[in-house]
């Protein structure tokens, strides 16, 4: 029974990261083509 709570909590854990990264890269993407524009200009 621990087993499947454990695999419960790393799916949730797993899922948190996932969608943090994906933040993370929005956030470096935009970042990054802010700069690229400032070059540019």
């Amino acid at each position: 029974m621990a087993s499947v709570e454990y695999s419960l909590i790393l799916a949730f854990v797993g899922l948190v990261i996932a969608v943090a990264m994906s933040g993370l890269a929005l956030a470096v993407t935009n970042r990054l083509e802010d700069m690229a524009g400032a070059i540019s200009d």
